[in-house]
């Protein structure tokens, strides 16, 4: 298995690309790659990492190669407890291979993968991006379909920001795979919700309709954001999207404890009004403005339980 992450130049671009058209290998292609729509799709992991573990226990998928920065996917924690035992192959010019060992740490050379039969793993990621949009439609409140619905109304021209937490993963998943923003980007390092909101005003470009997703929580930490927006010419526009889904739920499926979750029942109206930003809630997805704003999404919370009930089933 190939994972794609963040790829940090021009330069690096240009290698992983030849990498990755030669290997003809699996590939889990993360959206802060960049790389989407540059690469042959046969190979590319439709439903992202959602089957991996399962090819991972059956022994189809036997080694790691990592290309770019540390990837965002969860596996990638899972390589230094459950899966400790696979060999990883880090290619990247950080020299940093983002697990506790410094070993196998590459340069980008000229390797080659021998390349059996992938049909197995193929057939089987088909199948479940299959299920995945028949349950999408089936929940169309649920989170994940209100992510796809929101990729829908961007265009290739916009810039997209990242929050850390769920919008990372759950984009690589869940999004229309047809579109391809020339901008993408996200703050990863310290992996934490703290100082996103400011990350994406800094990752905006000008003549632009930057669109940041975050979570209710991140937006907490980052509710002093905007001060700035009044120093920033009016065509570079910044648009805080946020998914209200009362709490930090990426570990409602993780602990039965509701304690990781941190509940809520706030809402940001407030918040866009104390920085005079126009306020759009939404409980089904619009087409977005083009003016600096605060979108609020607020997704239905049986239909996400029962969408990844029916995902699990």
């Amino acid at each position: 298995l190939v994972i794609v992450g963040d790829i940090f130049s021009i330069e690096e671009e240009i290698l992983a690309l030849d990498f990755l058209t030669k290997s003809k290998a699996p590939i889990l292609l993360e959206s802060i790659s960049n790389l989407r729509g540059k690469l042959n799709p046969e190979f590319v992991l439709k439903s992202h990492d959602l089957e991996i573990e399962r090819f991972i226990d059956d022994e189809s998928i036997s080694s790691i190669v990592r290309i770019g920065g540390v990837p965002t996917t969860s596996l990638w924690r899972k390589l230094t407890t459950k899966y400790k035992h696979l060999p990883v192959y880090n290619f990247s010019h950080s020299k940093f291979s983002g697990l506790p060992t410094t070993e196998n740490v590459f340069s980008y050379a000229s390797i080659t993968i021998e390349n059996p039969n992938w049909s197995k793993i193929l057939d089987s990621d088909n199948r479940k991006q299959q299920k995945i949009s028949q349950i999408l439609a089936t929940y169309p409140r649920s989170e994940a379909a209100m992510l796809r619905s929101l990729s829908k109304q961007m265009d290739s021209n916009d810039n997209l920001y990242l929050g850390n937490s769920l919008p990372i993963r759950d984009w690589d998943v869940f999004t229309d795979k047809h579109l391809q923003l020339k901008r993408l980007g996200s703050n990863r390092g310290a992996n934490g919700i703290d100082g996103q909101l400011s990350s994406f005003i800094g990752f905006s470009y000008p003549h632009k309709r930057n669109i940041g997703l975050f979570g209710d929580l991140t937006t907490m930490y980052g509710l002093s954001a905007p001060w700035i927006l009044n120093q920033i010419p009016e065509d570079q526009v910044h648009i805080f999207t946020i998914i209200n889904n009362s709490g930090g739920q990426i570990f409602s499926r993780m602990y039965d404890s509701k304690t990781y979750v941190n509940p809520h029942s706030l809402q940001f109206d407030g918040w866009a009004s104390f920085w005079r930003l126009p306020y759009f809630p939404m409980k089904k997805v619009e087409a977005l403005p083009h003016t600096n704003a605060v979108v609020e999404i607020f997704p239905d919370p049986v239909e996400t339980d029962l969408f990844w009930k029916d995902l699990k089933a």
